[in-house]
């Protein structure tokens, strides 16, 4: 489940670009983006390798301009209550920006705290990575990415470079759902993966 949505509103400025991680096609719209999310949630709380009371979540970060004309952020959620507007306005390439982080179950981290807890470039992250692929490769992943792909049908054209209709986002886990994940904390988190 995402996180509801964060009263703080932070500044722009608090979380850069390379502190996103670009995870989900938003051309049919925002709430089936966050819909996949959630289905991708699943992966992460199935595996558990962490720390009592925490989960790893992928948050969408929902960027808006407020009464001043000033860049905020803060974190959405799929509720009734999301601003759809706030978030696709931000979109770039159909891509919403993303960041992965672990939290402190119930609590809901202010933007700040969670680029805090984000995962580096490390070789945690590749355990991740593997530990995702392991899952997403069981008889109960496949079901759940099954769900996943009706969320989001396959696109039929490709942002990016990125998506086309021989290799759709959730066609191929993880490496595509998580090609931000080695490289979180560098610029090329926000470009499409191209690691092999």
């Amino acid at each position: 489940m995402l996180l509801t949505l964060s009263i703080s509103i932070l500044f722009l400025s608090i979380v850069s670009c390379k502190d996103k991680v670009i995870i989900a096609d938003s051309s049919k719209g925002v709430l089936p983006t966050l819909n996949y999310l959630k289905h991708l949630n699943n992966f992460l709380k199935k595996l558990d390798p962490y720390p009592e009371n925490f989960t790893l979540q992928y948050l969408p970060v929902c960027e808006l301009t407020d009464e001043q004309g000033n860049f905020v952020a803060k974190l959405c959620s799929d509720s009734t209550e999301l601003n759809v507007a706030c978030t696709q306005k931000y979109i770039k390439g159909n891509f919403l920006p993303t960041i992965l982080c672990f939290n402190e179950y119930p609590d809901t981290p202010t933007l700040e705290e969670c680029v805090g807890r984000s995962i580096d470039c490390s070789e945690e992250a590749a355990e991740i990575t593997s530990n995702i692929k392991k899952c997403v490769e069981s008889n109960e992943g496949q079901n759940l990415m099954k769900k996943a792909r009706k969320a989001l049908p396959i696109a039929n054209r490709t942002p990016n470079g990125f998506i086309n209709k021989k290799a759709a986002l959730f066609n191929k886990a993880p490496k595509e759902q998580l090609c931000g994940l080695k490289s979180l904390k560098s610029q090329e988190a926000c470009q499409p993966c191209r690691r092999s």
